[in-house]
């Protein structure tokens, strides 16, 4: 079976020259280009096209990274991207972190090694200049979760207002004594906790920090311990705001086992609005996120940065939405 060098040695020209006439290079003159296909005509030479679209990046896949594969919420968001993907021509591939910085730069680095033409972050540990070196030389956007003073695209909604948001519709119903289940190590966590505390600040109300818990993963056992830390005070809150719904849905969980109701003896919000909100007796009132177009939005833009449009520092809000539901005494909302 001939290869490039065969073509290249009978044609009197170099590798790269070949290389230039596959790729349709205008650079080649029109002599040369005939005498180039003529050879490849000779020899019967077929290109190895994978090994050319490795090159090329041209794999027609892309990563997307999540920090687990049982999150409700970026099963929604995915669905976005492998839709708008696929109108492209592009494959979704889902690997999941867990939250650990040396496995993420792992994957990361099968952007160097042309496995993927792209990938997005939806949770990343990864230093912010670091992450602003890769997007500038490969195409990496973030979805959902930003990395403070990372120079690449970012689509999410503003969760520090959404935060604010939500527990000023516990102020707006006469609670003072609101406590909070959130995650330092989270980026958006964080956000959603400064709008706690903001919406705390513009009521007048001075934080009591045994009101804040801020270590606890998402899920709804770190809502059931944190929820039972709370009624041992000797002054429980009167509502509390969880960071996720998994979280929200422990903390119910909870005033149901000591005989409290949700929405009547505790006010209770969560956040996502992903469907535990929904199906538990008593429903959530969550913040709820546009999920799949967050996912569309993200893909867009990666699809912009793998079509050769310079990386630069952007984030892109889009609007997210307070569902009212029977854990803070409303009738259910959609």
């Amino acid at each position: 079976m001939s290869t490039m060098k065969d073509v290249a040695k009978a044609a009197g020209v170099s590798v790269a020259t070949v290389s230039r006439v596959l790729n349709d290079d205008p650079r080649v003159t029109a002599q040369t280009r005939e005498k180039v296909l003529r050879v490849i005509r000779d020899l019967r030479y077929t290109p190895n096209t994978l090994g050319r679209n490795l090159r090329m990046q041209a794999t027609h896949r892309v990563l997307v990274l999540v920090s687990s594969l049982s999150n409700q919420f970026c099963s929604g968001v995915v669905r976005g991207m492998e839709g708008k993907a696929a109108e492209n021509g592009y494959q979704v591939m889902l690997a999941a972190t867990h939250q650990d910085p040396e496995l993420e730069y792992r994957f990361v680095k099968s952007l160097e090694n042309r496995s993927v033409d792209g990938m997005v972050l939806m949770d990343t540990r990864l230093p912010a200049g670091k992450l602003t070196g890769i997007a500038r030389r490969y195409p990496l956007v973030l979805c959902c979760e930003h990395s403070e003073g990372a120079e690449l695209p970012c689509i999410s909604i503003d969760d520090e207002q959404a935060g604010f948001d939500a527990v000023q519709m516990l102020l707006a119903k006469g609670h003072r004594r609101i406590a909070l289940i959130s995650n330092r190590e989270v980026d958006s966590a964080r956000k959603r906790t400064a709008g706690y505390r903001r919406a705390l600040r513009e009521a007048g109300i001075p934080e009591d920090p045994a009101l804040q818990i801020e270590r606890y993963e998402y899920s709804s056992r770190a809502g059931m311990q944190a929820c039972e830390t709370f009624l041992a005070l000797p002054q429980p809150p009167t509502a509390v705001f969880c960071i996720s719904d998994d979280l929200a849905a422990g903390v119910c969980h909870t005033l149901c086992h000591h005989g409290l109701q949700p929405g009547k003896d505790m006010d209770v919000v969560g956040f996502d609005n992903t469907p535990i909100s929904r199906v538990f007796v008593p429903a959530i009132t969550t913040v709820s996120q546009p999920r799949r177009e967050l996912g569309i939005k993200a893909m867009e833009k990666l699809l912009q940065r793998m079509e050769g449009v310079p990386c630069q520092k952007e984030t892109i809000y889009l609007p997210h939405r307070l569902m009212q539901r029977e854990s803070t005494g409303f009738l259910t909302e959609e």
